[in-house]
């Protein structure tokens, strides 16, 4: 029998941490058919009932504005909804959502956090990471343990930048890096190639993976790009380091590796162009207060 969750009947403390929420979106995933009615919720919970095959009736307006939900009809928001699933972008369209209400936004991550690779995403659909829940998909994430398990093939490795062409093989500024390397001596044909990604630093015998030749992002988590090259490298042994970075912060994550011990020195090949993080200058002088 289908159970009837009514929005007015939760406690506000078990509603507010998402983690009521999570649960019952947990326990549809696992199942072909409607578990609970989700009854007079607000309407910026459709699109993740919807990726989550749960029912629902009677939303109702948010009570404080959710950009592309508020001042909507549920008929209009289901327009939506079904463009999105029809272009393979409907858990886009949760995060963005997701990013403008607090508790969604826990809920989100809560789901996420239990689930296994590769759960919602479709072969077709690209993967746009535009927010920081983008990188708590199962299949970002999972690309976690592959890193882990990465062993190293020569006693030397090149840093180099990730590219919009994919495979990483067929791209013209892949092929522009790796003939800078040879200008300088270097011979990448008998060295470890590691590209450093937002998704992660990404190893040769990753370029041709599923979600490394469908991702697109604008958004970069520096921290969780540490994380996931210590991991990577926690059990290298490379005798010769070297850096083709583009992008200064990826190269000072390579500096931190190093002073901790998980990579030779590094040595920086400065035959590329650079660019770093939007500097955010104080108003000239010339400006009153």
């Amino acid at each position: 029998m289908e159970e009837i969750v009514r929005f007015d009947a939760l406690r506000a403390d078990w509603f507010a941490n998402g983690n009521f929420m999570a649960r019952a979106i947990q326990r549809q995933l696992t199942s072909d058919r409607p578990l609970a009615r989700f009854v007079g919720f607000p309407r910026h919970w459709l699109p993740l009932f919807v990726w989550a095959g749960a029912a629902w009736s009677e939303s109702v307006e948010p009570s404080s504005f959710v950009p592309l939900v508020s001042g909507r009809g549920e008929a209009e928001l289901l327009e939506d909804i079904d463009r999105a699933r029809a272009n393979g972008n409907l858990r886009l369209l949760v995060e963005i959502v997701a990013s403008a209400e607090v508790v969604l936004c826990e809920t989100l991550q809560r789901i996420d956090a239990s689930t296994g690779l590769n759960a919602f995403s479709s072969p077709d659909e690209d993967i746009r990471l535009t927010c920081w829940h983008s990188y708590s998909r199962p299949e970002i994430r999972a690309l976690d343990t592959l890193l882990r398990e990465y062993r190293q093939q020569h006693d030397d490795v090149l840093f180099i930048p990730c590219s919009r062409s994919r495979p990483y093989t067929i791209s013209q500024s892949h092929r522009r890096f790796l003939a800078i390397a040879r200008a300088a001596g270097l011979a990448p044909d008998r060295m470890d190639i590691i590209v450093i990604t937002s998704i992660g630093p990404i190893p040769q015998s990753l370029w041709s993976h599923d979600i490394v030749r469908r991702y697109d992002t604008g958004v970069r988590d520096i921290y969780r790009l540490l994380v996931q090259l210590r991991a990577l490298l926690r059990d290298t042994r490379y005798q010769q380091a070297w850096d083709l970075m583009t992008f200064v912060p990826y190269s000072d994550l390579l500096s931190i590796v190093q002073r901790e011990g998980l990579l030779p020195d590094v040595k920086r090949i400065e035959n590329t162009r650079r660019r770093n993080i939007p500097a955010y200058r104080a108003p000239s002088s010339s400006v009153r207060p």
